[in-house]
């Protein structure tokens, strides 16, 4: 019994042992293969499998922060969000195909542009924005988010911003599914857009993220960077939800940076647009009207970010996402209260439909019409015209 328990031990260890080789070799036509064995034909090469192919950090141990009046924050991402020296060298990371995620071909920044049909794969602005900001809320700090162009526009009324750029970045994307012949092994793969963007289910990521603050006057009051990786493949998921997983980290390194927690222990006096959404101070009747349209602005904002996801998989797929699929991005319950929502939900015209916390029952509809290549929305709402009246949804 004893020989035969050594004997399956003995063949677990040489199959795992073997997993972790593969030779590379070339056919007569110039077609590179990935086998478990040697081929006979020449230019064979012995590849050794990583368990990891991006940059491998420590996670740093968050330093206290001295409540009970930290400062309030508003994340928001740079424009143009990559720096300069990443969209310079454009490479980010690698395609891989197969089981063993082998056949590395170039992952570019290019292929996260709004007209790649693997844009979808890193998070948009807005996404890491309230990602940042969550991860704030989650620690009991006071935090949220907004668009650059929001911030242009009320720069004097707004606490401390908390600005970030990505600086760096590798990302590799794994087909696992592409299957190998059992004679030549597996074909390298030169063309990953002949595969959907979510089919890449398995990634690693590595991001390094500069962080700076700045005062309603623009005063650079602090200035870091973080960065987070992956230590693993990350299975049975989405490349984008990597990416924010690494980020979530990032985020949660800046409570490890002496300068930014000693900034953000010090609270802060002045009246800002914060202690107008929050209503911490008396209202007369047009500072009432002024809080409302700012809690309808903050559920519009999160609103507007369902929108590109509905969009988006309009454009791909030719039909409105399902409810199930919606609440995979939009379930945060934080972030709902956050946004002054009680519920949000997918209607089956692919119309948006937020419920408010603020005034039950009352709710604000986005309604898509598709045409063409285009998408128009249009609002509906439950509320009193005076406090919509500036209200618009008739965009693309």
């Amino acid at each position: 019994m004893r020989f035969i328990f050594l004997m399956v031990c003995v063949f677990t260890c040489g199959l795992l042992l073997s997993a972790t080789k593969l030779y590379k070799w070339v056919d007569e036509k110039g077609q590179v293969h990935y086998s478990d064995k040697p081929h006979a034909a020449g230019q064979v090469e012995e590849q050794t499998l990583n368990s990891s192919n991006v940059p491998q950090v420590s996670i740093p141990t968050p330093l206290p922060i001295n409540l009970p009046d930290p400062r309030r924050v508003i994340f928001v991402a740079n424009q143009p969000l990559f720096s300069q020296s990443l969209v310079a060298r454009q490479q980010v990371g690698e395609y891989r195909f197969g089981q063993d995620c082998v056949s590395p071909t170039a992952l570019n920044l290019s292929r996260f542009g709004a007209s790649s049909p693997h844009h979808r794969m890193f998070p948009s602005a807005t996404r890491l924005s309230a990602v940042a900001a969550s991860q704030f809320i989650q620690k009991k700090l006071k935090a949220t988010y907004q668009e650059a162009a929001q911030i242009k526009k009320n720069r004097e009324l707004l606490d401390s911003t908390v600005i970030f750029e990505i600086a760096e970045a590798t990302i590799v994307a794994c087909n696992p599914k592409v299957r190998r012949d059992r004679r030549k092994g597996l074909a390298a793969e030169t063309d990953p857009e002949q595969y959907r963007w979510y089919q890449f289910t398995q990634a690693q990521a590595y991001l390094k993220v500069n962080w700076w603050v700045q005062d309603p006057k623009g005063s650079l009051l602090f200035k870091g960077q973080t960065e987070a990786s992956t230590s693993r493949w990350s299975k049975n998921t989405n490349v984008d939800k990597t990416v924010l997983k690494v980020f979530e980290q990032a985020t949660q390194n800046l409570l490890s940076d002496s300068n930014f927690v000693a900034w953000l222990s010090s609270g802060q006096k002045e009246e800002s647009l914060w202690s107008k959404i929050t209503g911490s101070h008396s209202e007369s009747q047009q500072e009432s009207m002024y809080l409302t349209r700012a809690k309808i602005a903050q559920a519009l904002s999160y609103m507007t970010q369902g929108k590109v996801m509905v969009a988006e998989y309009y454009m791909m797929e030719g039909e409105w996402p399902d409810q199930r699929l919606f609440a995979q991005g939009f379930d945060d319950a934080t972030l709902l209260t956050e946004h002054n929502i009680e519920t949000l939900n997918l209607l089956n015209d692919g119309s948006i439909q937020a419920y408010l916390n603020f005034s039950r029952p009352d709710y604000i509809t986005l309604t898509p019409t598709a045409k063409g290549s285009m998408i128009l929305w249009k609002c509906y709402t439950s509320l009193d015209s005076r406090f919509v009246e500036t209200l618009n949804c008739e965009q693309e």
